[in-house]
């Protein structure tokens, strides 16, 4: 008789309210990428659904589960959650955000060892961070947080000052960009005939992004404004979209006078 294989590798539980192209997503994608392969395993829970985003991830060991979540309270879900959670025995749950942060609780019933809860932006209704609503939620979930994960200082000084986490359960870890995969020509030629083929219009910086208040649009050109010094006719053009809402184009310039 052969014997039955056990995988040993301590699994991650990832658990998110939707599976589906966006940035915290393409923060899920990316760890599950570039973890070693032969040190851990990973399943992704989606309360509601999960789309062909999931082809972003390269591994072909990796569960994908979405429970079809109603609108509401995810309190109805908890006995499913638990059961699920007893299966597969994960090492660490790792949940996102508000919407996911409730689930904190079955995870806690099912003992998993570890539970990791990551604040990843702010919520559409309390880009301040004001709303005292929002803060007792979080005081509310947080004995069942093993430890918090904040994307930036303000995040971090928010679960510290007004949700009342202590320092010591929470990391923070900024999102950054891949120097790797996202950088320039790294062979630039400064020949005239190279010179000569900049546009007479001058510089410009392509930009992709989503026109969302939360994702602070604008402070992307403000940054873009101190180039103004060696590229007075520097250019930022942007593409920018909001779910359905058509495409449109916004083109800043900068002078050398001072940009507004």
């Amino acid at each position: 008789m052969n014997a039955i294989a056990v995988d040993l590798r301590p699994l991650i539980a990832h658990i998110v309210y939707r599976f589906d192209t966006g940035g915290l997503e393409n923060g899920v994608v990316n760890l599950i990428n570039r973890l070693p392969q032969d040190s851990w395993r990973h399943a992704i829970i989606a309360l509601t659904t999960i789309t062909d985003y999931r082809q972003r991830i390269v591994r072909d060991d990796v569960q994908f589960i979405a429970l079809d979540k109603r609108p509401g309270h995810g309190a109805m879900l908890y006995p499913r959650m638990t059961k699920l959670l007893r299966q597969l025995g994960p090492a660490i749950v790792h949940t996102r955000n508000l919407a996911a942060l409730e689930m904190t609780v079955p995870a806690r019933m099912a003992d998993v060892p570890v539970r990791i809860h990551g604040e990843h932006g702010r919520d559409v209704g309390d880009l301040d961070g004001s709303s005292r609503r929002y803060q007792w939620v979080r005081r509310l979930y947080r004995p069942f947080v093993s430890h918090y994960v904040a994307l930036s200082n303000d995040l971090h000084r928010y679960l510290v000052d007004r949700v009342g986490v202590p320092a010591a359960q929470v990391d923070e870890i900024c999102n950054g960009v891949d120097t790797e995969r996202f950088h320039g020509s790294r062979h630039v030629s400064r020949s005239p005939a190279a010179r000569s083929r900049i546009p007479r219009f001058g510089w410009w910086a392509p930009w992709a992004a989503c026109s969302r208040s939360r994702t602070r649009p604008t402070w992307c050109a403000r940054s873009f404004a101190p180039s103004r010094s060696t590229r007075p006719s520097a250019t930022v053009c942007a593409w920018s979209w909001w779910a359905t809402a058509p495409c449109f184009q916004m083109r800043v310039r900068f002078s050398k006078r001072r940009a507004s």
